[in-house]
């Protein structure tokens, strides 16, 4: 999202210096006109032409050469998409409150020091974990294909956050965990090193909304495009819902199955044996990692020394 997009508009010009009026070529005329002054580049028009199916633009905005799309956000919005299964959704709504706030979140993201990150506080301001596509009437293995929906505010967050929050939530879900890990894993001066365990698959995160200052921003739409856009995302949802409904038949075809539809959502082995949180191996505590990278950092600038220092009594002994 931090990367502009520079568009170039070119005149064929005459050796005299006059404007040609050779015949617009094939891809001239895909580009609308921009001779007229007041008439700005549809940019969402020519770059969705060029983008993937799945990959849609919807507006575009003309901003100050100091704005950064990344560190001019005020808050982002994240949306995690699984089937309940066998989940206990009450009990994860339950575990996810417990995020609201600003903690340190060492212990439920994924630690970056190497890059220079050393503090874990955030503030998550929002969270809500609802059931989209609940239906009253459906039986509990009809029901366990029912889509659930985490959604998490913040104003920043750190490196896989989310997904080590719900990997989390998941384990609760599955009752192997109390809700009341949430708080522990929190809690870093009791917890200063984070449990081992496996994050949750990417595939069903998505970076659902950025906010900005509105004196910032003002978006510029296309009313073409949106129906475009929205053609084309009906697209996409008729080729998943008609294979989801495949399986789903399928599915009901083989007879009563376990519940085990978020299974795939944790990748890794799943042994019989659960092994409780804070009874597994811990990993480095921030203070460790962080006198392990400036150890590190030390002894190459010490080791760029050296080699410097010997280049130079190479050069005098050639001398």
């Amino acid at each position: 999202m931090s990367h502009g997009i520079g568009v170039k508009c070119r005149a064929d010009v005459s050796e005299s210096g006059e404007h040609s009026s050779t015949q617009a070529t094939a891809e001239d005329e895909q580009i609308p006109n921009t001779n007229n002054d007041a008439e700005e580049i549809r940019y969402v028009y020519i770059l969705n032409r060029v983008l993937p199916a799945d990959v849609r633009v919807l507006a575009w905005c003309p901003v100050d050469p100091k704005f950064s799309a990344r560190f001019s956000c005020t808050s982002r919005t994240y949306k995690y998409f699984f089937p309940r299964g066998d989940l206990n959704v009450s009990h994860m709504r339950e575990a996810a409150q417990a995020l609201v706030g600003e903690h340190d979140f060492r212990n439920l993201c994924k630690m970056d020091v190497a890059n220079g990150v050393v503090t874990y506080r955030r503030r998550i301001t929002a969270v809500d974990l609802t059931e989209t596509d609940r239906k009253t009437d459906s039986t509990e293995t009809e029901a366990s294909y029912d889509i659930c929906e985490l959604t998490i505010t913040g104003q920043a967050f750190l490196w896989h956050q989310i997904r080590c929050i719900v990997a989390i939530l998941f384990l609760i879900g599955q009752g192997r965990e109390n809700p009341r890990i949430v708080l522990e894993l929190l809690d870093v001066e009791r917890h200063p090193r984070k449990p081992q365990y496996t994050m949750a698959a990417e595939f069903p995160l998505v970076l659902f909304d950025c906010a900005y200052n509105n004196d910032d921003i003002e978006w510029c739409r296309d009313a073409d495009s949106d129906v475009d856009t929205v053609r084309c995302m009906q697209s996409v949802w008729t080729q998943h819902s008609v294979r989801a409904a495949m399986l789903s038949r399928m599915l009901t075809e083989l007879g009563i199955c376990p519940q085990r539809q978020t299974d795939v959502l944790v990748p890794g082995s799943h042994p019989r044996t659960y092994k409780p949180l804070f009874e597994r191996d811990l990993c480095e505590s921030l203070e460790d990692r962080i006198g392990h990278y400036a150890k590190k950092q030390k002894l190459a600038s010490s080791d760029k020394t050296d080699r410097t220092s010997a280049a130079a009594v190479d050069g005098l002994d050639k001398v």
